[in-house]
């Protein structure tokens, strides 16, 4: 008979209400609104995969009605709501190993019960 082998490895990472303080005070905001504010961080192509055209990369702001780039503040709002969308998700959910959530430049990852925040500019899949 095997023994079992119980491995507790949680003792050295953060809670994640710590994590999520550290990432909000931590992740740099005004790189990712520069990037957005680029004329050439969106670019467009044709059928043929030609570039056919390069802007900002612009948001739907509800309350001018109006396409933007976010301001840093705005951004920060922005990934505290998805932060706080997934801190919820897995406080209610028992056996959660991974769960992410993704809009606009932020995708927000819990795996593992690490807590991640990252800016997407640029990725492909093949599914």
């Amino acid at each position: 008979m095997r023994k079992k082998v119980i491995c507790n490895c949680d003792w050295d990472i953060p809670s994640i209400e710590d994590q999520f303080e550290d990432i909000m005070k931590n992740f740099d905001f005004i790189h990712v609104q520069l990037m957005m504010n680029w004329n050439c961080a969106r670019v467009d192509y044709n059928d043929e995969g030609d570039i056919i055209g390069s802007h900002k990369w612009e948001i739907w702001d509800s309350e001018s009605k109006e396409y933007k780039v976010p301001s840093v503040e705005e951004l920060k709002k922005f990934a505290e709501g998805l932060l706080k969308d997934v801190i919820n998700y897995v406080s209610k959910q028992h056996r959660v190993s991974c769960y992410q959530i993704a809009t606009g430049p932020f995708k927000v990852t819990y795996h593992y019960k690490v807590l991640t925040l990252e800016c997407i500019f640029k990725d492909w899949g093949y599914v």
